[in-house]
């Protein structure tokens, strides 16, 4: 008898190292992973929250039911299912648990927000990383973090796996060098 799939969400906050958890998962064998769904319904969807990209099209098949419903489908030929995602992505939706995945283990990765919010605030001063400039918000950070010397997690490319399919992946412009 074969064994049951193991399937792990990770939910996280911005800024924690989720991100290099997650390229780690990316190189455990026999792994289905998927990064961020919740952001397509959260970006992207007809119930979109944030206005980021609101001059994108809304994309089909995109609600935060629909996201719940493909998180929760079989990956045959998988002995584990690994997510990725943002919690902030669900605000609004957290009273019941309609949207939340099923048949997973939830986890959740936090960092000292020493580290976290400084780290924001620096990639906040880079109007390319975040598509809009976002100093002035964190002018107070700025203030508290002055003295703070970290440097961020780096990883060389040559040491991951791309996923599986890089339509799938939101970040398949930074990856790949296209737009989706």
């Amino acid at each position: 008898m074969a064994e049951p799939q193991a399937k792990v969400f990770l939910w996280a906050v911005p800024r924690s190292i989720s991100t290099a958890f997650f390229r780690a998962m990316m190189n455990k064998p026999e792994t289905k992973v998927l990064l961020e769904p919740f952001s397509r319904a959260y970006y992207f969807g007809s119930e979109r929250v944030s206005k980021r990209y609101q001059n994108e099209p809304v994309q089909d098949n995109c609600t935060f039911k629909d996201i719940k419903t493909m998180c929760e489908q079989d990956c045959p030929g998988y002995k584990t299912v690994f997510v990725k995602d943002m919690a902030y992505y669900l605000v609004g939706r957290l009273d019941t648990i309609q949207y939340i995945p099923e048949g997973y283990v939830h986890t959740f990765l936090l960092r000292d927000p020493k580290k976290s919010v400084y780290s924001l605030y620096k990639m906040s001063l880079n109007k390319d990383l975040t598509g809009k400039a976002l100093s002035n918000l964190c002018a107070p950070i700025k203030r508290e973090t002055r003295s703070r010397k970290t440097r961020p997690l780096q990883m060389p490319d040559t040491t991951v796996r791309r996923p599986d399919n890089p339509e799938d992946d939101l970040y398949a412009p930074a990856w790949y060098g296209r737009r989706r």
